[in-house]
């Protein structure tokens, strides 16, 4: 079972994986841009109204769904990984943390300064940005150490889990609810300067399950024995389900500190696999395909939208009030950027590469 590779399946394989970060990213942008109107500069933008409701009420719990989505995925390509390791955890935490550094200073520091010369990072300030527990210069970078906490956690878990599915899952709430219920009474006791990690802590024990779930799910070769069962349905059905799942999220997030993404999330997924499978997501596949791949610089370069430091650019995002276009451009703007970044390092890598295999180099 562990040498099981993804592509043995067409149904949840890694290009599969690719179109449902694709999505992600998609909500993601969507959910920051339009779900929080206060971060938005004075002036710049104007909330729209939707069925008597401002388009923030729409967009804000619903597109959440996002971050459930990118938890399960990363819990259920684990579960595919080769060497399910603690230097295969540390490998891809460590990854991901040199790439947010390297913007972080190459870019993001250099912003900020130019906006803000009186901008610095020091003492606490610099501990809280290279570890990302706190969004001082980049928002929206709590799940970074959440990533790593995931990665950990589930090095940890695949050699404790049970074969049972519905025990693990039952475990895993319990678990959950119980240290929720620990937290709350921490932040009574535990002085307030370090409320930050009990917050912190809070949002990984929240999302883990989901993660958890992913690689439960993978490992029970769900969606290929759902699969089976599937019938031909209109793809707007599909299409319905879909929101009736984000309408629902509006309403209800969790029931005692558990979320129910893990109900919304394998949910919405399956329903994509089903488009996918039925070849209703052709085209627009490709471009989610693009999204999914540079999912991550993405995530990093939209947030100069909304850092206290460099929430200037704004006023230019949002010229034309038309929300696809705003999405559409900052989406591209992103992508563009990510594609170069991607550029430029693999161009710096093969240089070093190179110079470490010069003659001159080994004297």
């Amino acid at each position: 079972m562990g040498e099981k590779t993804r592509e043995d399946t067409n149904v949840f394989s890694s290009s599969m994986s690719l179109i449902i970060k694709g999505v992600a990213i998609l909500w993601m942008v969507i959910h920051h841009m339009y779900g929080f109107p206060n971060w938005h500069v004075a002036g710049v933008y104007e909330d729209w109204m939707i069925l008597g409701k401002p388009l923030s009420y729409w967009v804000c719990d619903s597109f959440k769904v996002c971050v459930g989505m990118f938890s399960f995925i990363t819990g259920y390509g684990y579960f595919y990984a080769k060497e399910k390791t603690f230097r295969y955890s540390f490998k891809k935490i460590s990854g991901v943390y040199l790439r947010y550094w390297f913007l972080s200073f190459c870019l993001f520091y250099p912003i900020a300064k130019y906006f803000w010369p009186s901008y610095e990072m020091r003492g606490m300030g610099l501990f809280y940005h290279l570890t990302a527990l706190n969004g001082n210069l980049v928002n929206f970078m709590w799940y970074l150490p959440f990533y790593a906490f995931t990665m950990m956690m589930l090095w940890i878990g695949h050699r404790i889990w049970h074969k049972n599915f519905w025990m693990n899952l039952s475990g895993l709430i319990l678990v959950t609810f119980g240290l929720n219920f620990l937290l709350r009474f921490g932040v009574k006791v535990i002085p307030p300067i370090y409320h930050i990690y009990l917050i912190n802590f809070s949002e990984w024990i929240y999302w883990f399950p989901v993660a958890a779930l992913g690689y439960l799910l993978a490992k029970a070769d769900a969606f290929s024995f759902l699969s089976r069962y599937w019938k031909w349905k209109h793809p707007l059905v599909s299409i319905l389900i879909i929101l009736g799942f984000l309408l629902l999220r509006i309403q209800i997030q969790s029931i005692a500190g558990i979320t129910l993404d893990l109900i919304y999330v394998p949910g919405i997924i399956g329903e994509i696999l089903y488009l996918h499978r039925r070849g209703h997501l052709e085209s627009l596949g490709r471009g989610l395909t693009v999204l999914g791949r540079y999912s991550l610089d993405i995530w990093f370069f939209h947030a100069l939208l909304f850092s206290q430091y460099t929430n200037y650019i704004q006023k230019y995002i949002f010229l034309v009030t038309c929300p696809i276009v705003e999405i559409g451009g900052v989406l591209i703007l992103c992508l563009l950027l990510s594609m170069a970044m991607e550029w430029g390092i693999t161009h710096l890598k093969k240089f070093l590469t190179q110079s470490e295999k010069s003659p001159t180099s080994k004297r």
